[in-house]
């Protein structure tokens, strides 16, 4: 409904691991696509991970620790009307999911490769497998933020990686804290 409510509606036969699985399963629900040309690419595609049992569960994996990437990039790109220490906990943890969503990227790229004939397929591949687009974000992360950090599910574990995830000698006050 118009209050996101999805109880009682079609929405509700389906689950989506990130929200953007659900804006996306909410989109594919409420505009379908009309073309069928369009349809068959995406059907071509869904064969192709139901045709190994392991390679849509190791793509399914995958998707699952890039988690809303629209969401992280929205974030990181946008102007705060503040500076505040939330603005700055978030683009930490922002930074720690990007590093994480980068580091995943070969991998669903080696779980695509062996359908690269099919043109939705390669398409995808060939985003996930181009190392020079993602090689100055990766220098830029890994200048900024400690090698083996990672982000952190648990709360815990959240502080202490946002606390600790910078290089020494990159801001006076970060060393400080």
């Amino acid at each position: 409904d118009a209050r996101g409510k999805t109880c009682g509606s079609l929405l509700s036969l389906f689950q989506c691991k990130t929200q953007g699985g659900r804006r996306f399963l909410r989109q594919t629900l409420l505009q379908p696509m009309s073309c069928v040309s369009s349809i068959e690419v995406r059907l071509q595609f869904v064969d192709f991970l139901l045709a190994s049992d392991e390679r849509l569960s190791a793509v399914q994996s995958a998707l699952a620790v890039m988690g809303d990437v629209d969401l992280l990039v929205s974030r990181l790109v946008a102007t705060p009307r503040v500076y505040s220490e939330s603005w700055c906990r978030t683009m930490i943890k922002g930074l720690l999911q990007l590093k994480q969503v980068l580091a995943i990227a070969p991998v669903i790229a080696e779980q695509l490769a062996p359908g690269r004939e099919a043109a939705l397929v390669d398409s995808l591949y060939l985003h996930f497998a181009d190392e020079t687009r993602y090689a100055e974000v990766r220098r830029v992360i890994d200048n900024v933020i400690i090698p083996n950090i990672s982000a952190s599910e648990n709360r815990a574990g959240a502080r202490t990686h946002v606390a600790f995830a910078f290089h020494g000698g990159m801001d006076e006050e970060l060393d400080l804290a």
